[in-house]
């Protein structure tokens, strides 16, 4: 909230955490409650913690818990909660939570977000009107309403934050 981190090492935590997701992921364990009050930013990066309502691949996934605020508006929209659904909520929710660290701000007109909303582009927030293209095109692809428009991994979200580089502010 008190925009400590630049756009730079909101990119970097995005990375960390990610990271955190793809070994999770890996393993067939997801957090299902990724948010800022979730991470742990140290000088040896971010790190995930609060497992209290994560899950596994081999667990029946019948209800999953985690903060409803950080999930998908379509998330349980295609029946029986899947592996590939929990992938995409906890991508998701860190799409949520790096928007919220850029910019300090949520990233929907309304707090009951309706399917199909899109997300505010930072750039026409105050102070952020010098964000790089490439960065607000991972961002908001990553908070994207619609799945098909999402990253479908933690490892291509990944890739993409990577891809930035140091290109976070329009040259």
């Amino acid at each position: 909230k008190d925009r400590a981190l630049g756009p730079a090492d909101a990119v970097r935590l995005g990375m960390d955490v990610a990271e955190g997701l793809v070994f999770l992921h890996s393993r067939g364990v997801y957090h299902c409650d990724i948010k800022p009050t979730n991470l742990l930013r140290t000088d040896d990066g971010c790190k995930i913690f609060d497992f209290n309502v994560a899950v596994t691949a081999d667990s029946t996934m019948g209800g999953v818990g985690g903060t409803s605020k950080y999930a998908p508006v379509d998330f349980g929209n295609y029946g029986r909660v899947t592996a590939v659904d929990l992938v995409d909520r906890d991508v998701y929710a860190l799409g949520l939570t790096l928007y919220e660290v850029l910019t300090g701000q949520w990233p929907f007109a309304s707090a009951a977000r309706s399917l199909g909303e899109q997300p505010i582009d930072p750039r026409t927030l105050t102070d952020f009107t010098d964000l790089s293209q490439e960065l607000v095109q991972v961002v908001v692809r990553a908070i994207a309403p619609l799945r098909a428009d999402r990253y479908p991994t933690g490892a291509e979200f990944l890739a993409a934050l990577s891809g930035i580089g140091d290109r976070v502010h329009r040259p």
